[in-house]
């Protein structure tokens, strides 16, 4: 975790980043998980969300940690799921913000202990970001970000039947489109980007029904 209060930064600040997989991005650190990543990291590893979301995160909200408190997706080779893994492990040492006007902003945190990676400033932050290959997995986060700000009011009853409809289980993405999508409108074969804009279409319409 970060020990020292962040440097706020903006898409053009400069900085650079050169990564020595030493690890130290794997170990005590929270990864939040959206339904987007956790959809994404099931399918890599060949299972649904919901087993996946139980086997491997805390309340589908953090990605579980080994005893020494390493990401449950740190091998000895370094990170098992690297072509899947969520936003924030994208963009670190840099922290990603956004408010609820849908402003974005970075942070360049002082991590204790500190990655053996090298800091620079031969770029700035965009062209770090577009590096990480996030613009996708950004996209998601705010839509979801932004859904959660509007559903904050409504949590407790988004089934207009009466019927409590558990909170995680709209964040389930083949649980929602299974109970309330058109069934012409969904393939199995879909990939998760296609899933979870029809996932956020339905959560959407759901508020809009409240």
């Amino acid at each position: 975790m970060p020990n020292k209060p962040a440097k706020k930064l903006n898409a053009n600040s400069a900085f650079s980043y050169a990564c020595t997989r030493c690890s130290a991005c794997c170990v005590n650190k929270k990864i939040q998980v959206n339904p987007y990543e956790i959809a994404r990291l099931a399918a890599s590893c060949k299972t649904g969300f919901a087993a996946f979301r139980a086997e491997h995160t805390i309340d589908g909200v953090f990605l579980k940690q080994k005893s020494d408190g390493s990401c449950v997706f740190l091998g000895a080779g370094g990170c098992e799921v690297h072509a899947d893994r969520p936003l924030v492990c994208r963009i670190f040492p840099l922290g990603r913000h956004i408010t609820e006007n849908g402003k974005v902003y970075y942070s360049n945190p002082v991590w204790n202990p500190m990655p053996n990676g090298k800091y620079g400033k031969r770029g700035v932050v965009q062209d770090y970001i577009e590096d990480q290959g996030v613009v996708e997995f950004a996209s998601f986060a705010d839509a979801y970000f932004k859904w959660y700000c509007k559903a904050r009011d409504y949590a407790d009853g988004l089934d207009e039947n009466g019927e409590l409809f558990e909170y995680d289980d709209l964040l389930n993405i083949d649980a929602v489109i299974g109970r309330y999508g058109n069934i012409n409108s969904f393939d199995q074969s879909q990939n998760v980007a296609e899933r979870a804009t029809l996932h956020l279409e339905i959560l959407n319409n759901l508020l809009k029904e409240v």
